[in-house]
């Protein structure tokens, strides 16, 4: 199977299917097998990076981001470069709750691709804002992170990026429901269930849980 067709099925198969751990198989036996050019190499290892973060294995996932970013690296190519930092600041977010050390590498990676202005480019800025506006969340920044994730959305509907535009859509539901704004929050969950049914079935379950218990939560309180 060509690189490219092993990409878009382990995407769909995340993404559309939700069916992870088929993706890691068809990854892990693809990287198997040999890949040649350092910067596609390195773009399955991230993918495969992320999909062992899915599931909880998240040692696992930031020494594969190692691995696939000194290949971006060597092959100067700063775009996944710049995405394969992003993933490894998210874990360190996560995982050591770390925020300040995350905020550096995120603000690492934003440098290499703010002045780009391709599509491929624009998705990893989206991607960057959002986990800005997660690290300053965590910092208890709000009206900070809400500007990060609103930098973020406008550009990840500007090129119609749905898997940024449900996440952002949801950190932003997050902040309202910090600050107790109920009804703005389901209305965003809403809106990102709606996208998530068009184009990221991966996220659907996840929205649904969210949502139901919002509603209920809005019933106790009446």
């Amino acid at each position: 199977m060509a690189t490219q067709k092993i990409i878009e099925k382990a995407d769909y198969l995340r993404n559309i299917k939700g069916n992870l751990k088929a993706a890691i198989k068809l990854l892990e036996n693809s990287l198997a097998k040999g890949i040649e050019d350092l910067s596609t190499k390195a773009v399955l290892l991230q993918k495969l990076g992320t999909l062992y973060r899915d599931i909880g294995e998240t040692k696992k996932a930031y020494r594969v981001y190692q691995q696939a970013l000194k290949l971006a690296q060597k092959d100067d190519y700063k775009i996944l470069a710049a995405d394969i930092l992003r993933c490894q600041s998210f874990l360190i977010l996560k995982l050591k709750n770390n925020p300040k050390d995350a905020e550096k590498i995120a603000q690492e990676a934003l440098d290499l691709v703010k002045n780009l202005k391709n599509k491929d480019a624009q998705k990893v800025q989206a991607s960057i804002f959002e986990l800005l506006g997660n690290v300053y969340a965590a910092q208890g920044k709000e009206n900070q992170a809400l500007k990060s994730y609103q930098k973020g959305l406008k550009i990840a509907q500007e090129i119609q990026f749905p898997e940024r535009i449900i996440a952002i859509l949801g950190d932003i539901a997050n902040t309202y429901l910090n600050q107790n704004q109920i009804d703005k929050a389901q209305e965003l969950l809403e809106q990102a269930l709606v996208e998530a049914e068009k184009s990221y079935r991966h996220a659907v379950p996840a929205l649904n849980i969210r949502l139901a218990r919002l509603i209920l939560q809005q019933k106790i309180m009446r």
